[in-house]
């Protein structure tokens, strides 16, 4: 047993056979619960839970319901969805759990669906509720990630707005907790939502939660199979919202964005260890605090008038913590991070061009073949090519 574990509540296990819909919400600890349910999957099957899909979570599954695949993403075929759903219906009195926090963002008609066509006749809802002024900052973040090209506080002020275009609309439609519960509850009935509040002093507390509302020994799911990509200091982020405007600048494709930038830059600068004495994310300004006590006001009561069912203290989402203590556009990053953020991208630049080169090569090889051209391989009648030109 985890030393801060509490203690076991077998009033909270769910019947055997519930079909589980974990929706996240994005950036309330959903990656960590995935990668250790992702090394459990022996184990959970012995306890008779099916985590479904075949990698940390069924990102594709989700594109394909919901229509959007991040940028430079290819679109899923609709199988991607229909065998996700084939997948839990074979599963029979096994329970089942889907771990997808991009359901946090789908709207009624496909909450809908996911409850119809995941849920089987026994859906169970779960959601995780986070602060917000611990969220917001970490949700900018991931923005920048993605292509967000605002600095941090303009962000902020666009989002804490009443009503804000399409930032606000990304952020608030899975963050407002009463309405996300109000949203599912629709669908699956209220006593089949459960909201689990993240402590921010306990990591263990929604992989705790989990364990009980599963019926698996506490302990069994290990946090420290979590991916090693870390989060992004601040002058990482700043340097990379910065490549954003070069990118927008430039007109380049949302393709050549993810291979170049995320699977390059990003990734390069998460695997490589933080320079000491770059800033963390910025906390929340003082300008700001009122504003989020209202909406934090406004969500505590909000899931108090409906009665849904609650893992953990509602007090913990009523707190705003001020940091004005950090610069919200630094102008500086170690050479370090500059260094493995270049180091990352041309080896992206490296890996398309030898990508490139073998598509064009295939392509020659057709076109030869179509010309009635002896099909040995490309590179010996490259060489002979050569050869003959030596010779003359």
């Amino acid at each position: 047993m985890s030393p801060d574990a509490p203690p076991a509540d077998p009033g909270l296990r769910l019947p055997r056979g519930s079909r589980v819909i974990h929706i996240g919400p994005p950036k309330t600890g959903s990656t960590a619960l995935q990668h250790a349910l992702h090394a459990s999957r022996d184990a959970l099957t012995d306890h008779g839970v099916v985590y479904a899909g075949d990698d940390v979570r069924p990102r594709r599954a989700g594109w394909a319901l919901m229509g959007a695949a991040p940028r430079g993403r290819t679109m899923p075929p609709p199988s991607a969805w229909t065998d996700l759903v084939d997948e839990v219906g074979a599963a029979g009195d096994s329970t089942v759990l889907v771990s997808n926090e991009d359901f946090g963002r789908a709207n009624d008609h496909q909450a809908g669906r996911i409850v119809r066509e995941l849920g089987q006749g026994r859906p169970h809802v779960l959601m995780v509720a986070r602060r917000y002024d611990r969220l917001l900052p970490s949700y900018w973040q991931e923005l920048v990630k993605g292509g967000e090209q605002m600095a941090y506080h303009e962000w902020l002020r666009v989002v804490l707005q009443p009503t804000g275009g399409p930032r606000h609309r990304r952020i608030w439609l899975p963050q407002s907790t009463p309405s996300v519960v109000e949203r599912w509850a629709g669908h699956a009935g209220l006593d089949n939502v459960t909201v689990i509040v993240a402590d921010e002093a306990r990591n263990r507390m929604a992989p705790d939660a989990f364990e009980q509302l599963l019926g698996l020994p506490t302990g069994l799911l290990d946090l420290s199979a979590e991916h090693s990509n870390r989060s992004l200091t601040l002058p990482e982020a700043e340097l990379v919202r910065r490549i954003n405007h070069v990118f927008a600048d430039g007109g380049w494709s949302g393709e050549l964005y993810h291979q170049v930038v995320q699977n390059g830059v990003v990734l390069r600068m998460r695997r490589a260890a933080p320079a000491p004495t770059d800033a963390r994310v910025p906390g929340i300004p003082a300008w700001a605090v009122e504003r989020i006590a209202e909406l934090n006001r406004q969500r505590v009561e909000g899931l108090q008038a409906l009665g849904v069912r609650v893992i953990g203290d509602l007090d913990l989402l009523d707190r705003v913590e001020v940091d004005e203590g950090t610069d919200p556009e630094p102008s500086t990053i170690s050479l370090d991070a500059a260094a493995q953020a270049v180091e990352g991208a041309i080896r992206m630049a490296l890996r398309r061009e030898r990508k490139t080169a073998r598509q064009h090569a295939k392509a020659l090889r057709r076109a030869a073949r179509g010309r009635g051209v002896e099909s040995r391989p490309f590179t010996v009648r490259v060489r002979g090519r050569l050869a003959r030109l030596r010779d003359r």
